[in-house]
């Protein structure tokens, strides 16, 4: 058998050589599957490209007793990673804000944080992004916040999903021992495919778990499983918590599960039930919407717009079997106006 010529070769000419190496060597490094990509040093700016395989991608990292984690930029369009932070905070106190996740094309086989802070005493993490048009993400969180020993608070973050398949959307969460906070933070989804949503989820040891403010816009798309506004985690018998002034508005798209305004749900995460609705302040929004859920809950409040083209008799809204009885059924349009709208207002306000 015939061995491969070598550069030393006689069977190369020295510039056919040369040429080779001038090849090699401008080729682009690719990165060693499972390792990391910080784009600290880049401008607070990273890509993940086809072909890319890494384990964590971040935007931006700082370290230390204030860890400031801002304006770090990760962006997807194509490739895979385990995870991916817009911006990573981790210290004493620790602060993420003004960070961004876009996501292109790829697999993010766990989980995507626009902005996350682990502080020990305090965490923030506040007004990151995540925006998804396609690829497939297993997990989402605008904004986390974690504090071991103090208070946690995530607020006005922002996920917009417009393609691709997703499965938890979560807006912001907050978990401080003493207190957790996820307020003011949106979920929009005008496309691709979703298996939940929660707006903002807030848990604590000692504290409060206040998920209030939050909001949920469906305008497309579908969401297999449960929408809910607030959610609130019941991790230990000392803690207080509230879920108020949530507003899930719904525009168009399929929606297979249930729709809260506010839950709580136990430590692990599996058992979830709606919170009472008297006095709590949120509001089902349905704009142009028509269809059927399987149940709706949680909510004082019920605004309905009329699709254009609907007339006397025309069914608006079809609750489920899952619905608890006593609560409207349905919802119709009689003499320009919904029928019962006050009724089932009422009626969804009191589960």
């Amino acid at each position: 058998m015939t061995a491969l010529p070598s550069l030393h070769d006689g069977g190369l000419s020295p510039r056919l050589s040369l040429l080779c190496l001038v090849f090699l060597l401008l080729l682009p490094a690719c990165p060693a599957s499972g390792a990391d990509l910080d784009g600290t040093a880049s401008n607070h700016h990273t890509v993940i490209r086809a072909g890319d395989s890494y384990s964590n991608v971040y935007g931006t990292t700082n370290y230390g007793d204030n860890a400031l984690a801002r304006y770090g930029t990760v962006v997807s369009n194509g490739g895979q990673a385990v995870q991916a932070f817009g911006g990573l905070g981790y210290g004493n106190s620790a602060d993420a804000a003004y960070n961004s996740v876009v996501v292109h094309q790829g697999i993010i086989s766990k989980n995507i944080y626009g902005g996350f802070a682990d502080g020990y005493q305090t965490a923030r993490s506040n007004s990151n992004t995540v925006v998804q048009s396609g690829g497939d993400i297993s997990h989402i969180v605008g904004g986390n916040a974690e504090s071991g020993r103090g208070r946690a608070r995530a607020d006005s973050n922002l996920v917009i999903i417009n393609g691709g398949t997703t499965g938890t959307v979560i807006g912001g969460h907050g978990s401080g021992y003493l207190d957790g906070a996820a307020r003011y933070n949106l979920v929009s989804i005008s496309g691709g495919s979703v298996t939940s949503i929660v707006g903002g989820s807030a848990t604590t040891t000692k504290g409060t778990a206040d998920a209030s403010f939050n909001a949920v816009l469906v305008n497309g798309g579908r969401v297999s499983g449960n929408i809910i506004g607030g959610l609130v985690y019941t991790s230990s018998t000392g803690q207080g918590s509230t879920a108020r002034y949530n507003a899930i508005t719904l525009v168009q798209g399929q929606i297979d599960g249930q729709v809260y305004g506010s839950a709580q749900t136990d430590s692990p995460g599996q058992l979830v039930s709606p919170l009472p609705a008297a006095g709590s302040g949120n509001s089902l929004n349905l704009l142009g919407w028509q269809g059927t859920l399987r149940r709706v809950a949680a909510f004082q409040y019920l605004n309905l717009a009329l699709p254009n083209g609907m007339r006397s008799g025309d069914t608006l809204l079809t609750l489920g079997n899952e619905q608890e009885a006593g609560t409207c059924r349905a919802a119709r349009c009689a003499s320009w106006a919904p029928w019962g709208a006050r009724a089932c207002a009422s009626g969804t306000g009191t589960r």
